[in-house]
């Protein structure tokens, strides 16, 4: 929305009725006409006979002369009412409210650390922030000051306050001494503050937000594009608001971003790769070439290929395989080589905890001295495999009644290998080891020759550990068995084919256990199914607390199905997947992005409920202990401990101890937020729709705030004041020169060679 170019005002409006004395010098001349009395004398008709030839100019020069007495007059008055010029975006800014409350907005986001130029473009924020106020000070004295900054919506600089001139100097100070957060916006936060604020007792109010209007931060969600301004409308539907929107920055913003870094695999284990997974995202309107990647563990370089081209407005993801040499916790750091105009975004941060192994607890309910005749025995050689490459897994076999003694808790994963009915203290340590985040697969098989006290133990009626209930033994009516058929997409079977093809043609079930399919709603989800007319679930999933479980409901071994001895190998491929999509996190927290708070989730039956977090910044940044309330004393309890903001980017370490009292670190990555690398600004219309009733302006020429004079005005009471002592000037020149001019010209002279005339006498 334009704004006029000056604007003009008085600082004493009374006193312009003081321009009506410009009318005293026509008075003063009507009267002096009036003071003679005419009288005919006839010595003077020769005179008055040279006066009529002359009167005209003669009215000319008094017209003259009385003009420039008028103005001479009028310019005293009105440089005693003090009248000024000032900037049209001022006028359009302060408007004619008086004394109302003014809040200043400062959008202090990371997107603003884009470099236009040389310098930041939250240096035009600053001096566009500190400009403003120095006009509210000197237009509007007697307004309350309010200033807020978009990450610290709970603390302003300044609240509630008649700014002076010691307040005015302070305060840039502080606005000059501020560094842009690594964090989005969030300006709901900082509105809803405001509007709580202003609906505590502030009669009308303007609200000045400068900000670089940055889509993903004021329109984060086009269907909920209003929940930004949402706070304000009850304001505006008193007609107690009006929202100055004052756009800092130009132009399009071109950018080029790690979007995205990850382990495909929630636990990492020394000795065996890690694949790792990159985003990078162009945001410009040209392809990106010559793109370098850089990946260091802990500062050591990792090689890496080149990225081929990515097209504007894409994202391109690439695979990076990382070794970990020892169970330890490792820093990795993935960048692109050089920077552009927005580094923020330049590179990505993963905290990885590596283990020596993951355990795996393989409870055998068939064992047997002959290994072929063993239940858990092809299981075994398929996570454990002898020879020099190691899978990562250290399995442990253990036998039902040893349930109750073992360390349920210690191991990542626990495989229940046709294994009968369980007793209630048995099921419920199960239960407890699946709430507190342990995986837990079950395989069937003729152990479970009683249906109906199998379902009693397990099931439980849906508060025990089996997903669903078994309902028959089915043998495949073809002789060779059948096969398995994906339901969709899901980890544990990335190795089917798509469509209706089976698992592979080497793949047969002669015999399996029937389960009652899942009700609509539940949380029981079926992953696969047998390849006969009814389709009988084969793979089941269900979520339990932080963990879960997955059903097979064939053997794990060669008695009802040769799945173990496929030439394709895809039996040692997805009980391997299997684990590593089971294995349970200890602590869990995360991914962690810039200005959201650090939280983990912790087993109070595990650990202290005591955290303490150091940032990047530590030593210089003091550490920060937090202490958790458990709220309950059940050892399936999980406890949420949170910790302070994340102002940093970069990797915060996280000191927790055990119950045992060992005390131990993770590594916790802060990175930005993805969608704060699309550095893309809202347009005028967008911010029509999203403030919807509120009444507000929306200034682009942000620039005039950075130039001129720090001055809002400019008083002509000097101009003024010499102009009118060079028309009094003027006055008297031309005064002299007319009267002069009466004598040189001949007009009396010729008056007196014409002859004696009657006189006119005044008296």
């Amino acid at each position: 929305m334009s704004t006029a170019v000056l604007a003009l005002g008085v600082l004493h409006p009374a006193l312009l009725g003081g321009m009506a004395v410009a009318v005293t010098p026509i008075i003063i001349h009507l009267l002096s006409r009036r003071r003679y009395r005419r009288v005919s004398w006839g010595a003077m008709q020769f005179l008055l006979e040279a006066e009529r030839r002359n009167r005209r100019r003669v009215q000319l020069e008094q017209l003259l002369l009385v003009t420039l007495r008028c103005l001479a007059m009028l310019l005293i008055a009105l440089m005693i009412a003090r009248p000024f010029v000032q900037h049209g975006l001022v006028a359009a800014l302060l408007g004619v409210r008086g004394a109302v409350q003014r809040v200043v907005l400062i959008d202090d986001s990371a997107s603003l650390r884009y470099r236009a130029g040389v310098d930041v473009q939250f240096g035009e924020i600053k001096a566009a922030a500190t400009r403003l106020l120095s006009w509210l000070r000197q237009e509007a004295p007697d307004s309350r000051v309010s200033v807020y900054l978009t990450s610290r919506p709970e603390s302003p600089l300044v609240a509630d306050k008649r700014l002076g001139d010691d307040d005015e100097r302070l305060l840039a100070r502080q606005i000059a001494g501020l560094e842009c957060s690594h964090a989005a916006a969030r300006p709901q936060r900082t509105l809803g503050a405001i509007a709580q604020f202003l609906a505590a007792g502030a009669a009308q109010a303007d609200v000045y937000v400068l900000s670089d209007f940055q889509r993903s931060d004021w329109l984060r969600n086009t269907a909920e594009s209003r929940s930004v301004f949402a706070a304000l409308d009850a304001l505006a539907a008193a007609d107690a608001l009006r929202v100055m929107l004052i756009g800092v920055g130009s132009g399009e913003r071109e950018n080029l971003a790690v979007s995205e870094a990850r382990l495909e695999r929630k636990r990492a284990v020394a000795g065996v790769p890690a694949l790792a997974t990159i985003g990078l995202t162009n945001h410009a309107p040209r392809p990106a070439d010559d793109v370098q990647l850089i990946v260091e563990i802990d500062g050591a370089p990792v090689p890496v290929d080149p990225v081929p081209s990515i097209a504007p407005g894409a994202t391109r993801n690439v695979s990076v395989e990382l070794a970990f040499p020892d169970a330890s916790d490792f820093d990795v750091r993935i960048g692109i080589a050089g920077a552009d105009r927005y580094p923020e975004d330049d590179a990505r941060r993963i905290g990885v905890s590596v283990g020596d192994a993951l355990h795996v607890l393989l409870v055998n309910g068939q064992p047997s001295i002959d290994p072929y005749d063993d239940e858990v025995f092809t299981l075994r050689s398929a996570l454990a495999p002898p020879g020099p490459f190691a899978s990562g897994l250290r399995v442990e076999t253990i036998e039902p009644a040893d349930i109750e003694s073992a360390d349920l808790n210690a191991a990542d994963c626990v495989f229940l290998c046709n294994v009968g009915a369980l007793n209630d203290v048995q099921v419920e340590l199960l239960r407890r080891a699946v709430l507190g985040g342990r995986g837990l697969v079950i395989f069937l098989g003729d152990g479970v020759s009683d249906v109906t006290d199998f379902n009693r133990a397990l099931w439980a009626d849906g508060g025990g550990i089996l997903p669903r209930p078994v309902s028959r033994l089915v043998d495949a009516t073809r002789p060779e068995g059948v096969g398995l058929r994906r339901t969709g997409t899901h980890p544990l079977t990335a190795l089917f084919p798509a469509g209706d093809e089976s698992l592979t043609e080497y793949v047969h079930f002669r015999r399996y256990l029937a389960v009652d399919p899942p009700t609509p709603g539940s949380d029981v989800a079926v992953l696969a199914v047998y390849d006969d007319a009814e389709r009988t679930p084969a793979i089941l999933e269900r979520p339990l607390g932080r963990g879960k479980i997955v059903l097979l409901t064939s053997t794990c071994d060669l008695d009802w199905n040769d799945w173990a001895r496929s030439v394709d190998g895809s039996y040692v491929v997805t009980m391997l997947e299997v684990v590593q999509y089971l294995a349970g996190d200890e602590i869990r927290g995360g991914p962690f992005v810039a200005g959201e708070p650090l939280a983990l989730e912790v087993s109070p039956e595990m650990w202290q409920p005591h955290v303490t977090f150091k940032s990047p910044l530590y030593p210089d940044e003091p550490a920060v202990s937090v202490t958790a309330t458990v709220a309950t004393s059940g050892p399936s309890d999980v406890v949420e401990i949170r910790g302070p903001l994340a102002s940093q980017l970069g990797v915060y370490r996280a000191e927790l101890q055990r119950r045992s009292g060992r005390v131990e670190t993770r590594l916790l990555a802060v990175n930005p937020e993805p969608a704060e690398s699309d550095l893309s600004v809202a347009t005028e219309s967008e911010l029509t729709q999203a403030l919807g009733p509120i009444p507000f302006r929306y200034v682009t020429q942000a620039e005039s705030f950075l130039t001129g004079e720090e001055k809002s005005r400019h008083e002509l009471w000097p101009t003024l004041l010499l102009s009118a002592v060079a028309l009094l000037m003027c006055e008297q020149a031309l005064a002299w020169w007319f009267g002069l001019g009466h004598g040189l010209r001949g007009g009396p002279r010729r008056a007196r060679a014409a002859g004696p005339a009657s006189p006119t006498v005044g008296g």
